[in-house]
């Protein structure tokens, strides 16, 4: 979780990655080619794929093989782990985007958590109304189904305009 100031009466806010968020939200795969020219060894074309790992629209890693047969393995290797250094600074570029994954538009809505909900266990806890999440225009709305992504968990906070936060 990265530690943001908020406005609200000057406490601290938690904000916290969605629990869907699975950090990269696609890969692109692509062959690169090359014209070759060797006179020792004859000219001819040479092909390199590519797998771009993605967060937000943005490239995070890249990885190269000279056969698709050998880049596949070597993704499915690094597509669940967050890259080196998944900390604070690394999320810090992210938390102006907002927190749906895949989105990546400008948050405009940060909300606090009413109740912050175990993933394992199933259970609710109260009293952690210092964590919350930002989202853009388009997915301030939550719904009703989970409790930690439903809209009477959360509560308005702030709200983006002209690049300033400022209380609702």
């Amino acid at each position: 979780m990265t530690r943001m100031t908020s406005e609200d009466a000057g406490a601290a806010l938690y904000l916290e990655r969605h629990e869907d968020d699975e950090w990269y939200d696609a890969i692109n795969i692509y062959c690169v080619e090359r014209w070759k020219d060797s006179e020792i060894s004859g000219d001819e074309w040479r092909f390199t794929y590519v797998a771009d790992f993605m967060r937000k629209g943005s490239v995070q890693k890249t990885l190269r093989a000279h056969k698709l047969a050998w880049l596949l393995p070597t993704i499915a290797a690094h597509q669940s782990f967050a890259p080196v250094g998944d900390d604070d600074d690394a999320r810090q570029d992210f938390n102006e985007v907002c927190f749906q994954p895949g989105c990546g538009r400008e948050a405009t809505h940060e909300f606090r958590k009413v109740k912050d909900w175990c993933p394992s266990c199933g259970t609710s806890h109260s009293g952690h109304g210092d964590k919350g999440r930002r989202f853009c225009d388009r997915h301030k709305r939550r719904g009703d189904c989970g409790l930690d992504d439903a809209d009477s968990n959360y509560v308005l906070v702030r709200v983006r305009a002209g690049g300033v936060w400022a209380k609702p």
